[in-house]
């Protein structure tokens, strides 16, 4: 993987607009890009040496995530 310190995306507008306090703007990200489909991988199932993925709506995937962190965040 290809990794990029923050010195060198601090201008880059998906750091402005996409985030805040660090966590990605799910808000954001839903109403920019929630109808565009998306590939999605369960990273705990593998299929040989890789991951199946399936498509999904990125709307529906950041309601995954909503949870996901509420449930974090509660436990």
């Amino acid at each position: 993987p290809c990794l990029f310190s923050e010195a060198a995306t601090r201008d880059w507008r998906a750091r402005q607009e996409w985030q805040k306090d660090g966590r990605p703007n799910i808000d954001y990200l839903a109403s920019q890009f929630g109808d565009a489909s998306v590939p999605v991988a369960n990273c705990s199932k593998e299929h040989f040496n890789s991951h199946r993925k399936s498509e999904m709506r990125m709307a529906d995937y950041l309601d995954y995530w909503r949870r996901h962190m509420a449930m974090g965040e509660a436990g």
